[in-house]
């Protein structure tokens, strides 16, 4: 399209109708499409480095996600709380757990005894912050050893399916057809009562239910193509099941376990209260739940102060069991955090 004048224009103006003109012709020949694509105003590639820096901005690490996810945080920061109690415990305790005030047994909260005292005279402040290292230990240490059990068989019986599963899940169903606390008390009066064979305990409850939840999630990445292609190179099945499968099924792996220490606190504190947890004269909070409740109406704190210790970890547990299983398996997205 070219534009024509009538009048007799100067040099000035040919010059700038020649400008038009161009600019005009330029226009529609990239409205028909033979025109160049328009240029990166920075070709020095500041561009595309913007828009990583863009991509980084809208997607927050995990962990800030988590912190801004108010079950997260609330419950993350309750085992915080109890963590830290449970390592610096022997310094922040008033009195050692194990000394006796004969003359004082069984005195009400008071200045010197801000949770008063059991029959011993032992001060039930300090018992129960440093009974915060045990049920760490037994819980956290049980959980560990059944998830990652529980994990191995899992991916094996999803990746290698056919007689290996199903020899695998029988196992599975027959050691799950006994309750939780019966199948660890069955164990312990095998074993006797000690911290270690409590974990082992603990662990062995877990081990079929980690399994059978594994499996499933083994059982959907089975069909992805980096495993065929594993397969294609020649890979062991060991090395497809720890380098292939269980990167990819870290999620449902952290909160299945966050779940599990929560069970494993109460299935601890029951064996204590029991007397197969353990052992005196190391402080336990279902044993001085055991040792408080022939004296609860004379000497109540025995008993109130241990259950609300274990209550407070048990809800901690599940806040934080529940607010991270909604962000990892929503894929990492956040609702309402950007509100």
């Amino acid at each position: 399209m070219t534009i024509y004048s009538t009048d007799s224009p100067g040099d000035g103006d040919l010059r700038g109708l020649t400008r038009l003109n161009s600019a005009i012709a330029d226009a529609d020949s990239g409205a028909s499409g033979s025109s160049k694509p328009p240029q990166s105003p920075n070709p020095g590639g500041s561009s595309s480095r913007l828009d990583e820096t863009s991509d980084e901005v809208d997607s927050p690490s995990l962990f800030s996600q988590a912190v801004r996810t108010p079950t997260v945080a609330i419950g993350g920061g309750l085992l915080l709380l109890f963590l830290v109690v449970a390592l610096i415990a022997p310094i922040i305790a008033p009195y050692s757990p194990t000394e006796f005030h004969t003359a004082r047994s069984f005195e009400g909260p008071s200045r010197d005894f801000l949770l008063g005292t059991d029959q011993f005279g032992r001060d039930t402040l300090s018992r129960i912050l440093v009974g915060t290292r045990s049920i760490f230990i037994v819980s956290f240490s049980a959980t560990a050893f059944g998830v990652v059990i529980g994990t191995i068989i899992g991916l094996a019986a999803g990746y290698y399916g056919n007689k290996t599963d199903e020899i695998l899940m029988r196992i599975s169903d027959g050691v799950m057809s006994f309750p939780s606390l019966l199948l660890a008390l069955f164990v312990l009066t095998m074993f006797g009562p000690a911290i270690i064979n409590v974990i082992i305990a603990i662990g062995i409850v877990f081990i079929p239910r980690v399994a059978r939840i594994i499996r499933s999630v083994a059982l959907d990445i089975r069909t992805n193509q980096f495993i065929q292609a594993a397969e294609a190179r020649g890979e062991r099945g060991f090395y497809i099941i720890l380098r292939e499968m269980l990167p990819n099924a870290w999620p449902p792996i952290v909160v299945e376990s966050s779940i599990r220490v929560s069970y494993a606190i109460l299935i601890s504190a029951s064996l204590g209260f029991l007397g197969l947890g353990v052992q005196e004269p190391t402080p336990d909070w279902g044993l001085m739940i055991s040792q408080g409740r022939n004296v609860i109406s004379v000497a109540p704190w025995l008993t109130l102060a241990p259950a609300i210790a274990i209550s407070t970890l048990v809800i901690a547990t599940n806040i934080f069991a529940d607010g991270l299983s909604r962000l990892l398996l929503a894929g990492g997205r956040v609702e309402g955090a950007n509100e």
